[in-house]
C-alpha cells in the first residue's frame, strides 16, 4: 500500500513554504495573520532543465537560431546570455518572450514528452558513459566506426525516427543518425560539428539532467481562488476534527450589488496603473469597501463609461471583456497565459522577418487587421426570390397582433429574443422533402411558430435538376402547390401525415408542374443547392453553419445573437427607426445576389502552399489589377475556357494555366492571390467571374485602403501572402472557433472622456500592443489583469491600454484572486491578509487543457476558514492530465460535412522508442508492439466535439474504436505528441467505407427500421424481455453516478454508499466524479470499497470551451448532473444503465428493481415532485397558476432530478445529450434561466426528451412530502427547505435511525485510513518539488 503524507508532516511543510515565499519579497506572515498556500505540481521530472528549457523554445520561434545556438550551449554563462548572442540574431522581443517562457517553465511538457517516448539512458553504459549515436540498429560511441559505416550508402536508411519528435537538422540524405547527448556537455560543440561534417540527416534526443529523488515539478501559470461562502443554508460538517468543532464563519463589509455602478466608477478614478489595478481586482471583497469609504468620483465618469460602453458593444459580443493583442480579438473564455505568451511569440517572428524587409509594423498590422476572413459576415439577398414558402409573417400574422412595434423595444429586451411585431429576423431553410431527417427540422421550426418564437420562418423545397419525376422534386412540387392553392396550413399538414387520406390533395397541371419546377431549379441553381447538398439555412442572408438534427437550433442561435446585436446597435445610433424597411438590412446592395458553395463555403480558399504566382507583364489599370489567378494541376479544357472568358471580361491579371506539379489525390483547382479554391467539374465563366469579384471585395479593396502609400507592390504582396500565416497560426493557438482577424482601433475614438481609460506603456512605439475592454468590477476583470500586468512587466517592447465599461446589472464578485506565475511567488498561490474568519471555498482554475485534482489537504476546501489551524492552511493539487480534443466530420455521402454523432475514438499509447540491442544478432525477429488504452470517448452532434485525456506528455494514437465504428469508416491512425500546456486539438475527417454512406452509427433497437414489419420487432422484443425473466438474466450489478463537494457532503456520500449496498441484492459500482472530491476522501475510498463490498471507478470530463461555463461551484456541480451524461462513464466495459442519487440520499430499496425497471423505451426515469405538504404548496413554483412552468409543462410533471434512472444506451442513439447541451445553451444565455439547472433543464427538455415517471415511492422528501407517506420511502432526501432553512444532519438523526449507525462505521474507517503520525518527511517533500529558478537576474523589473 502506497504510503500517505500524514498531517505533522502537511503542517511543518505549510509552515516552511510560507517561509520561503516570504524569502523572496513578500511581508512576513505573523502568526496573527494567517495565510493559505496552494501549490499545482506534476509528475515530470525531465522538465526544470532551463537550457534545454531554452533550447526547445528557441527551435520553436526560429530552427535556424536553434542551430547555431547548439554548438554555444557549454560555453554560455546562462541561458539568457546565450540567447543575447549575436550570432543568433533575435530580436529583444523573442529574447524577452523566449526568457519569460523559460522562467514559467513552458517548454516543460515538450521536455517531458522527449523523455517519455525516448529513453535515453537506455543508450548509455559505462563505454558510452556521455554520448551516443543510433544508426540502424547499432548504438555506438565510436565516431570512426560510424563513418566507416555510413560509407556503405545503404547503412542509416532504417534509423529508427518519430518525426514529431525529433527535430531534422543537419544535410538533406536518405541516411540518418541519432545523437544522444547534452548540449551543456564541453565536448558537444567539437562532436557536433563533427556530425555535421558526415552530411547525412540529423537528430539530437536530449540526456536530461534530473535532480536526485526529484520525481516532480511545480507548475505556474493559473489562478487560485478564494470564494467568499455563502451562508443562506447550513453545509457544514459537525465533527470534531481539530479539537473543536468549526464555527460559521463571519461576514464580510456588506457590499451590494445594488452599489455595482457607484463602485465601478471608483475603481476606474483610481485605477490609473495595472499594478494599481490588479491590486484592487484581486481583492476585490476588501479593496472595494475601502474605496467606497475613500474615493469620490467626477460627475461626468460614470456618464463615461456608459458611454464607452456603448460604442464598444458591436466589439465586446460574449461576456463582459475582451482583449485584443495587436488587434486580434482574445475572447475571455481562450483568454490565458499560455494563449497569450503563444501569440506574443507568433508575432515577434511575423515583425521580426517584416522588418528584415524594411516593412513598418503599422504597415504590418493595418494589412492583417483588413485581411480577415469574412465568410461570416457575408449576406445572400434572398428577398426576391418567389421560390420561398414563408410559413409566417410576424407583421400580418394575427397572433402576432398584440406584439408592440416600437423598435427601441430592441434595445431593451436584448439579450433576449425581441417579441415585436417585425421581421427582423428571417431564416429560409432549403429542404429535401424527401429526406425525412430534413422534414423533422421543418416540423421542428413549425413547432416554434406554434411557440410563438419571434422568427419569419421560410422554405425553399428542394427539387432535382432535369428530373421532374424524382423524389424530391415530387415531393417539392406538391409541397409549393399546396401552399399556393390551399394555404400554408394544408402543406405543412402534408408534411406531418403525408399519407392521411384527411389532407385535401391538390391537383396540380402538367404545365403548372413544370413552371414551379423550372422556379424551384432556378431558384436552387442561383443559390448552388442540391439533393445532395443536406439542407441550406439562411439568417438574414447569412449562411446558417448548420451540423444537422437538433444541431441547426444552436448554430441559428448563435447567428440570431449576433443580428440582434448588429439591429440594436443601429436603432441606438438612429440607423435604423420605426419608418425603416428592415429588409434593406439584410437585402441591400452589398448582399450578394448568387452563391457557389466552392467560393462561398467555410472551408473555401485554402492557404495555398504553391510556389508563389508571378506578377503578370501586362500593364493592368482596371478595378481587379490587384488579382491575379493562376491553376493548380490540369484543368479541363472547359475549365480552361471558362477561366479565359473571365479574364477577358474582367481583366484581372491571369498566370498560365499550365499544370502546376501538386501532391497527389488532389483535383484541379484556381489560385487566387495564394489561396486555392477546388473547382468543380461543370465550371463556367459566370462562376470565375464571381470568384474573382468575391476576391476583390473580401480582400483586395480593404488591403489596399489599409497599405499606406510608402509600401512598395512586392512589399504589398508579401505582408497579403503572411496574412494568411498569421491566420493559420492563431488558429492553431486559439482554435477554429475563435473571431478571426484583426481590428486596429484608436484609444481615442473609444474614450472621450480621460478618467474611463488609461495606457500603461513601457515603449512610445510598442511591437505588442494589448488594448482590453473591462469593467472595472467583475470576473474576467479579476483573471485577465494580473496577465496583463505580467506581460506589461516582462515585454519592454509592450503597451497595455484599458478603456472601461460597464455591464448591466453587473454582479461583485466576491472572491480573492491569485494569478500563479512562480517569478515572486515561488510558485505558488498565497493568499495573505485576507480576513481569516470568513468561510470561503478554494477553486484552483488552470486553463481549459488542463486535468487537475487535489493531492493534499488536510482542511474541507469547500468549508474553509483559515483561522481555524493555521498550521494546515496548505493544499497541493497535481496536473493529472492534458486534454486531446478536436471538432470532427464526415467527408462521403449524404452526411458530408456532418459531426459522425455516436462514434467511438480511442486514446491509445504509441510504443516507445525503443533503443535497439546493442548486439544486433541477439535481436529477435518478433516487432516490438505496445497498445495500451489510455481514454476512449465518443463524437459529439454538438460542433462534431470529442474530447480525450492524456495523463501525462507522450506520444500517443487516435483511432477508432474497434467494432462498429470501424466496420463502417476507414481506419483511424492519428499520432499526436502531447507536449504543450495548451493540450492538443484535433480537427480528423472520417470516410465511409464503400457501401456504407448510409449505415446509421448508432441504431435505435427499440424502434424499427422504416418499411420493417413493426408486429415482427416489437414482437422480439417482447420475447427477448420474456427470455430475460425466465432465465434469470437479469442485470448482474448496480450502477450508481453520484457526486459530492465538500466534507459533509462527502460524508453523507460515505452514509448513501452503505445504504445502497446493504439493501443490494447485487453487486454495486459507484461512479463518482473525481474533480470535486477532496484528497481525503479519495485516499478513503479504497477502504471503505474493501470495508463495504463496493466496486468504485472515479469519472472526470473537462467542460468544453464552446459551452457556456458557470463560475459558482454549486451550479457547475448541477450541470455535470445532466449535461456530459453521454460520455462521461467508460465505454469499454462501461454501463449500458446507470441511477443517479444524490449524496444526501438514504437508500431502503433494492436498486436492482430499477436497473431492470421496463422504462417503457424511455432513455431517461425521475419521480415527480410529490405535493402532499400543503404548507409548501406557496413555494411550488411549478404548479402556480399562469406561471412559466405551468405553461411549458402542459400537464406534465415536474420531475425532482435527486434521483433518476438512465438508459445509456437509448441516451446516446437518440443524442440526448446533444439535445440537453443544445438547450441548455440557449436557456443560459438568460442569466435569470435554470435557477435550478439540473432540475430545471431536465424538465423543461420534457417535449424533446420524455421522462419516465417513476412510482412516487422512489423519493421522499420532508420538504415536500406528507409524514405519513415516510413509511413507503424506497429512498429518503435531506433536501433543502426554502422555509426552515434547517440543517441536514439535524433532520437526517431525526428521520433516519440507520443513519447513526452508517455515519459511525464511515468514521472509523476515515479515521484508521487518516490518523496523524510524526515523521521527518519534510525535507524530501522539499526535493520534490523544488521552486521555479528564474534566469531572470534583475528583480526590480518584476
Amino acid at each position: 500500500m502506497t504510503s500517505r503524507r500524514p498531517r505533522l508532516a502537511l503542517a511543518a511543510l505549510a509552515g516552511l513554504l510560507l517561509l520561503a515565499i516570504a524569502t523572496v519579497g513578500r511581508a512576513h506572515v505573523e502568526a496573527t495573520d494567517p495565510s493559505f498556500v496552494v501549490e499545482l505540481s506534476a509528475p515530470w521530472p525531465a522538465a526544470n532543465d532551463p537550457w534545454l528549457q531554452t533550447l526547445e523554445l528557441l527551435r520553436e520561434h526560429d530552427q535556424t537560431a536553434y542551430e547555431a545556438a547548439l554548438p554555444l550551449v557549454s560555453t554560455a554563462i546562462n541561458p539568457t546570455t546565450l540567447l543575447r548572442n549575436a550570432s543568433l540574431g533575435l530580436s529583444e522581443l523573442a529574447i524577452e518572450s523566449i526568457r519569460l517562457g523559460v522562467d514559467m517553465g513552458e517548454a516543460g511538457p515538450r521536455l517531458q514528452a522527449l523523455a517519455s517516448t525516448f529513453d535515453a539512458s537506455s543508450v548509455l553504459s559505462e563505454g558510452c558513459p556521455t554520448w551516443a549515436a543510433l544508426v540502424d540498429d547499432v548504438i555506438t560511441c565510436d565516431f570512426d566506426y560510424l563513418v566507416t559505416a555510413l560509407g556503405d550508402p545503404a547503412t542509416g536508411q532504417s534509423t529508427p525516427m518519430l518525426q514529431q519528435l525529433d527535430t531534422l537538422l543537419g544535410t538533406r540524405s536518405r541516411q540518418a543518425v541519432i545523437l544522444v547527448m547534452h548540449p551543456r556537455l564541453d565536448e558537444f560543440p567539437e562532436l557536433w560539428n563533427r556530425f555535421l561534417d558526415l552530411r547525412v540527416l540529423l537528430a539530437l534526443r536530449y540526456t536530461p539532467v534530473y535532480t536526485p529523488d526529484v520525481n516532480s515539478v511545480r507548475i505556474v501559470g493559473y489562478h487560485a481562488h478564494l470564494n467568499v461562502k455563502d451562508l443562506e443554508y447550513k453545509a457544514l460538517d459537525d465533527r470534531d476534527l481539530f479539537g473543536a468543532k468549526p464555527a460559521v464563519g463571519s461576514s464580510l463589509p456588506a457590499l451590494d450589488d445594488g452599489d455595482y455602478d457607484n463602485l465601478s466608477a471608483k475603481v476606474a478614478a483610481q485605477a490609473r496603473s495595472l499594478a494599481e489595478l490588479s491590486r484592487i481586482a484581486t481583492n476585490y471583497p476588501t479593496s472595494l469597501a475601502k474605496l467606497d469609504k475613500e474615493v469620490q468620483v467626477a460627475p461626468d465618469l460614470a456618464k463615461a463609461l456608459t458611454s464607452n460602453s456603448a460604442m464598444t458593444r458591436q466589439l465586446v459580443h460574449e461576456g463582459s471583456a475582451l482583449v485584443l493583442l495587436n488587434g486580434q480579438p482574445i475572447p475571455t473564455n481562450m483568454f490565458n497565459f499560455w494563449n497569450v505568451l503563444a501569440h506574443i511569440r507568433h508575432d515577434s517572428r511575423i515583425l521580426d522577418h517584416t522588418k528584415k524587409q524594411n516593412i513598418s509594423r503599422a504597415d504590418v498590422l493595418n494589412v492583417f487587421s483588413a485581411d480577415h476572413p469574412m465568410q461570416a459576415t457575408d449576406r445572400f439577398n434572398l428577398c426576391n426570390t418567389d421560390a420561398v414558402v414563408w410559413l409566417n409573417d410576424l407583421q400580418t400574422d394575427a397572433m402576432y397582433s398584440r406584439w408592440p412595434t416600437a423598435l427601441r423595444q430592441l434595445v431593451m429586451m436584448a439579450p433576449r429574443l425581441p417579441t415585436l411585431r417585425k421581421n427582423l429576423l428571417n431564416l429560409v431553410y432549403f429542404a429535401d422533402l424527401a429526406d425525412p431527417a430534413q422534414v423533422q427540422t421543418v416540423l421542428e421550426m413549425v413547432e416554434l411558430i406554434r411557440n410563438e418564437t419571434p422568427i419569419r420562418f421560410g422554405i425553399v423545397p428542394i427539387a432535382t435538376a432535369n428530373n421532374i419525376d424524382s423524389p424530391s422534386s415530387t415531393k417539392a412540387i406538391k409541397f409549393a402547390a399546396t401552399a399556393r392553392q390551399a394555404g400554408v396550413a394544408r402543406a405543412i399538414d402534408l408534411l406531418s401525415s403525408p399519407e392521411e387520406t384527411t389532407v385535401d390533395q391538390v391537383e396540380t397541371a402538367a404545365k403548372d408542374e413544370k413552371a414551379l419546377h423550372a422556379m424551384l431549379a432556378a431558384a436552387l441553381d442561383q443559390f448552388d443547392v442540391s439533393p445532395s447538398s443536406g439542407g441550406l439555412m439562411f439568417l438574414n442572408g447569412r449562411v446558417v453553419q448548420q451540423m444537422g438534427g437538433s444541431a441547426w437550433q444552436e448554430a441559428a442561435g448563435a447567428l440570431v445573437q449576433d443580428e440582434l446585436r448588429v439591429l440594436s446597435t443601429a436603432v441606438m445610433y438612429g440607423e435604423l427607426s420605426d419608418s425603416s424597411d428592415i429588409s434593406r438590412h439584410y437585402c441591400g446592395s452589398d448582399a450578394w445576389t448568387s452563391r457557389k458553395a466552392f467560393v462561398f463555403d467555410i472551408d473555401a480558399g485554402k492557404e495555398s502552399n504553391l510556389p508563389a504566382f508571378t506578377a503578370p507583364t501586362d500593364n493592368l489599370l482596371g478595378d481587379y489589377k490587384d488579382v491575379h489567378v493562376s491553376a493548380r494541376g490540369r484543368l479541363s479544357p472547359a475549365q480552361r475556357q471558362a477561366v479565359v472568358a473571365a479574364h477577358k471580361a474582367l481583366g484581372f491579371g491571369l498566370d498560365s494555366l499550365d499544370p502546376v506539379m501538386t501532391p497527389k489525390k488532389t483535383g484541379p483547382g484556381l489560385v487566387v492571390n495564394g489561396r486555392v479554391f477546388d473547382i468543380p467539374a461543370q465550371l463556367l465563366q459566370r462562376d470565375v467571374e464571381l470568384l474573382v469579384k468575391v476576391e476583390l471585395k473580401r480582400r483586395v479593396l480593404r488591403l489596399r485602403a489599409a497599405a499606406s502609400a510608402a509600401m512598395t507592390t512586392p512589399q504589398f504582396w508579401r505582408v497579403s501572402a503572411l496574412s494568411h500565416l498569421d491566420h493559420t497560426e492563431l488558429t492553431a493557438i486559439y482554435g477554429r472557433m475563435f473571431p478571426a482577424g484583426r481590428t486596429l482601433l484608436s484609444t481615442h475614438s473609444l474614450c472621450q472622456e480621460p478618467l474611463a481609460c488609461f495606457t500603461d506603456a513601457r515603449s512610445a512605439t510598442p511591437d505588442i500592443e494589448l488594448m482590453a475592454f473591462l469593467p472595472p468590477i467583475s470576473d474576467e476583470t479579476q483573471k485577465i489583469v494580473p496577465i496583463l500586468d505580467l506581460v506589461h512587466r516582462r515585454i519592454a517592447s509592450s503597451a497595455v491600454k484599458v478603456v472601461w465599461r460597464t455591464v448591466v446589472e453587473g454582479k461583485i464578485p466576491r472572491r480573492f484572486t491569485r494569478f500563479v506565475h512562480g517569478l515572486i511567488d515561488n510558485g505558488m498561490a498565497l493568499f495573505e491578509r485576507v480576513p481569516a474568519n470568513v468561510l470561503y471555498t478554494l477553486a484552483v482554475d488552470a486553463p481549459r487543457a488542463w486535468v487537475t485534482v487535489p493531492q493534499e489537504s488536510v482542511l474541507d476546501l469547500d468549508n474553509l476558514r483559515l483561522v481555524d489551524k493555521p498550521e494546515y492552511n496548505f493544499a497541493r493539487f497535481e496536473l493529472d492530465g492534458l486534454l486531446v480534443e478536436g471538432h470532427t466530420s464526415e467527408t462521403t455521402g449524404d452526411q458530408a460535412g456532418e459531426p459522425p454523432r455516436g462514434l467511438q475514438l480511442v486514446l491509445e499509447h504509441e510504443p516507445p522508442l525503443e533503443a535497439p540491442e546493442r548486439d544486433p544478432q541477439e535481436d529477435s525477429d518478433e516487432p516490438i508492439t505496445v497498445s495500451q488504452l489510455v481514454d476512449a470517448s465518443i463524437v459529439m452532434y454538438n460542433y462534431g466535439y470529442f474530447q480525450l485525456r492524456a495523463s501525462s506528455p507522450t506520444s500517443l494514437a487516435v483511432r477508432l474504436r474497434s467494432g462498429r465504428a470501424t466496420k463502417l469508416f476507414k481506419p483511424l491512425n492519428e499520432v499526436i505528441l502531447v507536449d504543450s500546456f495548451r493540450g492538443v486539438t484535433l480537427f480528423p475527417k472520417f470516410e465511409r467505407l464503400p457501401g456504407q454512406e448510409k449505415a446509421p452509427i448508432l441504431v435505435d433497437d427499440s424502434v424499427p427500421a422504416p418499411n420493417s414489419m413493426a408486429v415482427v420487432h416489437y414482437a422480439k422484443q417482447a420475447f427477448s424481455k420474456f427470455l430475460a425473466l425466465v432465465s434469470g438474466n437479469q442485470a448482474r450489478r448496480i450502477h450508481v453516478f453520484s457526486l459530492a463537494s465538500g466534507k459533509l457532503y462527502e460524508r453523507l456520500l460515505s452514509i448513501m454508499m452503505q445504504s445502497v449496498v446493504e439493501k443490494a441484492s447485487i453487486p454495486v459500482t459507484f461512479y463518482l466524479v473525481a474533480d470535486f472530491l477532496s484528497p481525503e476522501f479519495i485516499r478513503t475510498l479504497p477502504a471503505l470499497s474493501a470495508k463495504f463490498s463496493f466496486d468504485y471507478t472515479l469519472v472526470r470530463y473537462a467542460w468544453p470551451a464552446w459551452l457556456r461555463s458557470q463560475s459558482v461551484k454549486q451550479r457547475r456541480i448541477w450541470g455535470y448532473k445532466v449535461l456530459f451524461l453521454d460520455v462521461l462513464f467508460p465505454l469499454v466495459n462501461g454501463p449500458d444503465r446507470i441511477i443517479f442519487v444524490d449524496a444526501d440520499q438514504v437508500v431502503r430499496a433494492d436498486l436492482a428493481q430499477l436497473m431492470n425497471l421496463d422504462m417503457q423505451g424511455n432513455a431517461l426515469a425521475a419521480t415527480p415532485f410529490c405535493d402532499d405538504r400543503k404548507e409548501m404548496d406557496g413555494f411550488r413554483f411549478w404548479k402556480q397558476d399562469g406561471g412559466f412552468w405551468q405553461n411549458h409543462l402542459q400537464g406534465k410533471p415536474y420531475f425532482i432530478s435527486a434521483l433518476y434512472v438512465v438508459d445509456l444506451v437509448k441516451l446516446r442513439q437518440r443524442a440526448v445529450g446533444d439535445i440537453l447541451r443544445a438547450i441548455y445553451q440557449q436557456l443560459s444565455a438568460d442569466p435569470g434561466s435554470l435557477s435550478n439547472l439540473d432540475q430545471d433543464l431536465l424538465n423543461y427538455a420534457q417535449h424533446q426528451v420524455p421522462i419516465f415517471p417513476l412510482d412516487q415511492s422512489w423519493l421522499w422528501c420532508q420538504t415536500w412530502c406528507s409524514d405519513e407517506s415516510l413509511a413507503r420511502a424506497k429512498t429518503i432526501d435531506l433536501c433543502n427547505n426554502p422555509m426552515s432553512k434547517d440543517s441536514k444532519l439535524d433532520r437526517a438523526r431525526s428521520l433516519i435511525p440507520e443513519w447513526v449507525r452508517f455515519d459511525d462505521r464511515a468514521e472509523q474507517v476515515r479515521m484508521q485510513v487518516n490518523a496523524p503520525t510524526a515523521t521527518t518527511a519534510v525535507p524530501e517533500v522539499q526535493q520534490q518539488h523544488p521552486p521555479h529558478t528564474p534566469i531572470t537576474a534583475d528583480r526590480e523589473e518584476l
